[in-house]
């Protein structure tokens, strides 16, 4: 599994893959920094393996030290499209 979520003038953020059914933290991103309060985009990189030998729920959780209301998780490109922010990845290995 991957994860690319950004932020935008948030200080410290950091991204999990948090295992609901289990209450763990099955895996940590990376520590980054955005500037505040107009700071450029930074990402929190996640990578790594869970083996599911049951049914579970995840969750992705994103902390963040400073909170962006229009911008924090992701800076829109405004062209009238979708937006993408967080990015995943997941791949099944038999």
């Amino acid at each position: 599994m991957k994860l690319l979520p950004p932020a935008r003038g948030t200080e410290s953020h950091r991204i999990l893959l948090r295992n609901i059914s289990d209450s763990t933290d099955d895996i940590l991103g990376n520590s980054s920094y955005s500037l505040t309060p107009n700071g450029s985009v930074s990402v929190s990189k996640l990578k790594g393996l869970v083996d599911l030998s049951a049914e579970k729920v995840f969750e992705i959780q994103h902390f963040t030290e400073s909170a962006q209301a229009n911008y924090g998780l992701g800076q829109p490109a405004k062209d009238a499209k979708v937006e993408i922010y967080t990015q995943v990845f997941i791949q099944k290995i038999a």
